[in-house]
This record gives structure tokens, sequence and C-alpha cells, in this order.
């Protein structure tokens, strides 16, 4: 399975050239399209194949689902896995036309993707090199594995625009919404001050710096653990704390950091290309200060790969206008990003 998921990349891999070759036209859109529908298409067919605990979860939660109009009443008073309401809606709702389970489920990834390519092509000009930047590096998780974050993922899309223009009313409705999907939604609310206190490259580095310093003695994780009574579903957090085996991934935090340090360099550069730029620095940012004051403990690796998602999709295709019109370099750019996120795929369906 390997060999095919392999040559699955590498067409993704072959037709992000096309931003580095061709400019905004209507052929692009159709050959966009037809990209996006055959991914869609190739994630139905592989992620019954995928052998991660979640599927299950999410089959032996859709078989335990009752009506949706018993649902909605509380009449039926199942145990689910503890699954937000959205999420068992859909499924109860899906369930009204598809007994299956799996097909059911396959038939949430077909959305979940389609709804990921949408959103790429109204946020970012370079469609097909961060198709391969989601196909790469957040497919495995957003697209397969993670139904119920890649529908919030997809869901909050619109924070991009939201906070900056501060349409605060809508953009905190907006994140209520997607909690009905996945509670951890809900530390979006954290972006609007940091999006304000972040805007300073000084006090950015300065915070990425401290929350280093804080993590690697140990003073956060301590301090959850004290006030877990008085926080939501804090046993859980705890429990998650507590039976941590490993922590981040050190290249995955010095990335995390490579790219953040390329943004801030060339920042206004980027922003003319971009409007999305500040937002996509501010969720990495905030990553990397989650990253260092967890450093220890990988509860936050989920965390991390929420916001890293908006922010490498929008960041790592915008590099290429670094280059300007280098066509040179911008293939050499395209080449080497690519070679990168084989690896970074290969990996992940290796040690899965």
């Amino acid at each position: 399975m390997l060999l095919l998921l392999c040559s699955f990349y590498l067409i993704v891999f072959v037709f992000s050239f096309n931003d580095v070759f061709t400019k905004q036209t209507k052929y692009r859109k159709i050959i966009y399209l037809f990209l996006s529908i055959a991914i869609a298409g190739f994630s139905f067919y592989i992620f019954d194949k995928i052998p991660a605990t979640d599927i299950l979860n999410y089959v032996s939660n859709y078989n335990r689902l009752p009506s949706i109009s018993d649902y909605i009443s509380g009449v039926y008073r199942g145990e689910f896995h503890g699954f937000e309401t959205g999420f068992n809606l859909v499924n109860c709702f899906i369930k009204i036309f598809v007994e299956d389970a799996i097909l059911a489920m396959g038939i949430i990834v077909v959305f979940c993707v389609l709804g990921v390519t949408f959103q790429i092509s109204r946020y970012t000009q370079f469609w097909f090199i961060a198709l391969l930047v989601y196909v790469g590096h957040f497919w495995g998780w957003n697209g397969l594995i993670l139904f119920r974050q890649t529908i919030a993922l997809v869901i909050l899309f619109p924070l991009l625009n939201w906070i900056p223009e501060k349409k605060y009313f809508r953009a905190i409705l907006l994140i209520l919404f997607a909690s009905l999907f996945h509670a951890s939604s809900l530390i979006y609310l954290l972006i609007f001050p940091l999006y304000r206190i972040l805007r300073s490259d000084r006090v950015l580095i300065l915070a990425i710096v401290a929350s280093f310093l804080i993590g690697y003695f140990g003073i956060i994780p301590n301090l959850v653990i004290m006030v877990s009574e008085h926080i939501p579903r804090g046993e859980i957090l705890v429990n998650h704390i507590i039976n941590s085996e490993r922590g981040i991934n050190w290249l995955a935090y010095f990335v995390m950091l490579s790219v953040l340090g390329v943004a801030l360099y060339f920042k206004q550069t980027l922003v003319q290309h971009n409007k999305h730029i500040r937002m996509a620095i501010t969720y990495l940012g905030f990553a990397v200060i989650l990253a260092g004051l967890f450093q220890q403990f990988e509860i936050v690796i989920r965390f991390i790969m929420s916001f890293n998602f908006y922010a490498y999709i929008i960041l790592l295709p915008a590099f290429i206008c670094i280059f300007k019109d280098n066509w040179k370099n911008r293939l050499i750019y395209v080449s080497f990003l690519g070679l990168y996120l084989m690896i970074f795929f290969v990996r992940f369906f290796y040690i899965l």
C-alpha cells in the first residue's frame, strides 16, 4: 500500500509545478477541480485501510447512534465515544440514508477533503503548492483519520479574514459552531488578543524564548494539574499530561522556527501577495509558543497541528513570491519543498 500512496503523492507533486509556470486561467481552475475530486476519491478508497483506532471509534459510535429525532429529543440515552453534538447530528442525518458505517465514514471523508481543497482555493493564490502541502503534511491526519477536527478546521477558515477585520461577533459564533464538532476549537478564542499582541516581531520572539524556558522547567503542566478541577473536562487533560510517554518532536519544532523565521524576515514582501500572512504568522507563532510551554508533553501535538495547518498552507506556498519572477529559483524551491514533504509523507504512513 505504501507504493500506492507514494504514487498518489507524486501525482500531486507533479501538478504543484503548475504554480511555477502558469498564471490564473480557466483551465487551471478545471485542473484544480479534477485534482481535488481525484484526491477525495482516493481518500474514500484508502481511508478504511489505515490502521487507526480513531476510525474504529467512529464506526462504533455510528452503529450506536439512534435516529436523529430520538437523538434530538433525548429519548435515547446510549453511550457514545465522547463525540460532540454537531458530529453526532451529522452522523444521525447520514444514517437516514446510509446504514453501513464504513460507507458513511467514507462520505464524511470525501466532504472533509473537498472542504479543505475548496477553502485552499479561497485563501491562497498558489492552489497546487498549497494542495501539495496539505497532502504531504496534513492529509494523513486531516483527511483520513481525524474527521471531527478536520470539519472544525474547514469551518474556521474565515477567521483568517474576520479577526483582522475586527468582525469579532461573527468570529466568536463561528468558533462556537466549530466546537460542536471538536471542542478544541475553543482555543481559537485566544487568537483574538494574540493577533494584536504578537503583531510586534520583537514581542513574538521574546514570547517564544520565554515559553521555551518556562517549558524547560515544567512550570505550565504542573500549574494545569493544580487548577484542573476548575477546567471543563480537566480530568481528561490531566490524564493526558500524566500518561504522556514522549514530548514534542524537536525536528518539527526546528521546522516551525525556520518557517516562522523566513516569514518574519520577508513579511513585507509576502503581505503584498496574500493578506492572510499576518494571521498565518500569528497561528504559527502561537504553535511555537505552545510547543515551548508544553515541550515535555505530547498532549499539545494536535493543537500545534491545528494551527500549523493554516500557517503552512498559507505561508509555504507564499514563499515562492520571495523569488519574484525568477522561475528557476521557484522551480528549485518547489522541488525542495516537495522532497521534504515526501519524506514526511512516507514516514507518516510507514510508522502508522
